[in-house]
């Protein structure tokens, strides 16, 4: 057996985005993978129902947070 090298490790991270408001709407993302430093800004879309759902998302940079 070959020993395999270790894979590199990603600089990026998984965001999951926010489930739909009812577990009957599919939802229409899932989430996004992000380099570090950047952020995601969720867009809800209101249905007729009163329901929401992410639609849309832009990337966006993180914020510092000091103490």
């Amino acid at each position: 057996m070959m020993n395999q090298p270790p894979e590199p490790k990603k600089n990026t991270r998984t965001v999951l985005a926010p489930p739909p408001t009812a577990p009957s709407i599919p939802p229409s993302i899932y989430g996004v993978e992000l380099e570090f430093g950047l952020d995601v800004e969720w867009h809800w879309l209101e249905l007729p129902d009163g329901n929401k759902v992410v639609t849309q998302y832009r990337i966006i940079a993180s914020e510092i947070k000091s103490f």
